[in-house]
């Protein structure tokens, strides 16, 4: 284990020891598993209660990394959109593990995707599975004791060009009082800057940057809105997409953020204090 902490409520960064969690465990953390090039997060709340947000690609590790750390029941599943580096091992969590329920977009799908097709199927039909369509002002259904938020997709905005899949996948804003954090899936700059109609929501502490650190997604006006103190990149070291690029690495420095990266860092959990700030644990 590799550890940094951040004490206080501003942001302090210190290169620490090694050290074990305290006997008080922080209430909330965020897990921001590395599956390659790929998300996955895992978000446990203070009465255990557990919130996976994607499933990185087939054969991505995700099961590994959820029976490692003692995880035998997800609450609940949020597929941010019909994508395979989101979705791909999604099935697998949901045969392997109890699944209470899964989130999908209102609008995140890919029409001619037939295995994202094939996952939906298998999750409400053959396995039985709550499904909870997600749109803009919903929050979470019952099983998480904290306040979840979707953002995003708006099912009353009108679908332009720019609106792929990646554009209207799931954002959600999930916040346990002391710490709020930002998980923007694979947002555009238009995505970005729909949701600035509404700037209060973005402010978050921890931020999942959008689209693997994409140079068309963490516009500055987008990061000046969110002002995380820590700022997480979901990537594949030596991906064929060129993420992250170094002009959103440039942006996302430029918020003052700790800018953590998994391809360099391994897993990366966030814990959120009770009395504020960030403890990190870096599992390379």
């Amino acid at each position: 284990m590799n550890w940094v902490c951040a004490l206080g409520f501003c942001l302090v960064f210190v290169s620490c020891s090694p050290v074990s969690v305290p006997d008080q465990e922080p209430r909330f953390s965020i897990t921001f598993c590395d599956v390659g090039q790929g998300d996955a997060a895992l978000v446990r709340f203070s009465d255990s209660t557990t919130l996976l947000i994607d499933a990185g690609s087939y054969g991505s590790g995700i099961d590994t990394i959820l029976t490692n750390r003692n995880i035998h029941v997800i609450n609940d599943l949020a597929v941010t959109h019909a994508h395979e580096d989101h979705y791909g091992n999604a099935g697998l969590v949901c045969r392997q593990f109890t699944v209470e329920r899964v989130w999908l977009s209102a609008r995140g799908t890919w029409p001619g995707d037939k295995a994202y097709a094939a996952f939906v199927r298998l999750v409400a039909d053959t396995l039985g599975i709550d499904t909870i369509v997600m749109f803009r002002g919903r929050q979470a259904p019952g099983g998480v004791s904290q306040r979840v938020t979707c953002l995003w997709p708006d099912t009353a905005a009108v679908i332009t060009e720019s609106d792929t899949c990646n554009a209207l996948s799931l954002v959600l804003s999930i916040s346990n009082g002391t710490c709020t954090a930002l998980m923007a899936a694979d947002i555009n700059f238009e995505s970005e800057k729909r949701l600035l109609d509404c700037p209060g929501e973005l402010s978050a502490t921890i931020l999942k940057a959008p689209h693997h650190g994409s140079k068309t997604s963490s516009s500055t006006a987008f990061l000046a809105a969110v002002a995380p103190d820590a700022a997480v990149v979901s990537v594949g070291s030596g991906n064929p997409f060129g993420h992250p690029s170094d002009e959103a690495i440039a942006r996302l420095a430029q918020t003052n953020a700790v800018v953590l990266r998994t391809d360099r860092n391994g897993s990366i959990t966030i814990y959120g204090k009770k009395g504020g700030g960030l403890l990190f644990d870096f599992d390379k």
